[in-house]
C-alpha cells in the first residue's frame, strides 16, 4: 500500500472511531440533551447537545426535508471531491493522505449521525470562563463561548488546517533526480 493511502485509511479509521466513540459515550453518559459536566470550570465542559443543523446552526431554519437534501448533497459532493483528489496526490504524500482521511472521517461522522439519529451529537463546550473577560468578549465579538461542537467538526477543522499547510509547503518531486536539477557540484 502506498504511504499516501496508508495515511488516508489510518486517519479515516482512527478519526471515525474517535468521533463515533465520543458520541456514543456522550449519549450513554448524559442521555438527556442539555446535561453534561464541567471539566475545567467555566472554560471547558462536556455536554450533550443535539444539532439538527450544520456547523454554527447554519440551516436550522430550513424545513427538515430541505435540510436532509442539502446535507445529503453536500456530503456526496464533499466525498466525491475527496475521491477525485486522492489519486492526484503523490504516492508518498502522507500529509495529503492524512488530511483527506481526516476530512472523510469528519464528513462521514456527522453524516452517520444525521442518518442514524436525525441530528448531530455535539459535546465539546469551550468558552471564556472568567466573567469579566466574558463580558469583554461579548462586547467585542458578540460571544464568550464557541458553539458546541464534536470530534467530527474538529477533524474537519484539522483537515482544513492541514490542507492549508499542504498548499504552503514547497512542492518536492517524489523521487528527486539530482541530474534533473541542473546542479553541478564544484570540482
Amino acid at each position: 500500500m502506498q504511504p499516501r493511502s496508508l495515511a488516508l485509511w489510518t486517519a479515516l479509521i482512527a478519526g471515525l472511531a474517535l468521533d463515533q466513540g465520543t458520541k456514543a459515550l456522550t449519549v450513554w453518559a448524559w442521555p438527556d440533551p442539555g446535561s453534561g459536566v464541567a471539566v475545567i470550570g467555566r472554560w471547558v465542559a462536556f455536554v450533550h447537545v443535539r444539532n439538527p443543523a450544520a456547523a454554527f446552526g447554519l440551516g436550522a431554519d430550513l424545513p427538515q426535508t430541505a435540510r436532509a437534501l442539502v446535507f445529503g448533497a453536500t456530503t456526496v459532493i464533499g466525498l466525491a471531491a475527496i475521491a477525485l483528489l486522492a489519486p492526484r496526490l503523490p504516492p508518498r504524500d502522507t500529509l495529503g493522505g492524512t488530511v483527506l482521511g481526516l476530512a472523510v472521517a469528519g464528513v462521514v461522522g456527522n453524516a452517520l449521525d444525521r442518518a442514524l439519529r436525525g441530528s448531530v451529537v455535539d459535546m465539546i463546550d469551550v468558552g471564556i470562563g472568567d466573567p469579566a473577560l466574558a463580558r469583554s468578549a461579548v462586547a467585542a465579538i458578540g460571544m464568550a463561548r464557541w458553539p458546541v461542537f464534536n470530534v467530527a467538526d474538529a477533524l474537519l477543522v484539522a483537515a482544513l488546517a492541514g490542507f492549508a499547510l499542504r498548499l504552503l509547503a514547497a512542492d518536492e518531486p517524489d523521487d528527486p533526480d539530482p541530474d534533473a536539477t541542473g546542479y553541478t557540484p564544484p570540482s
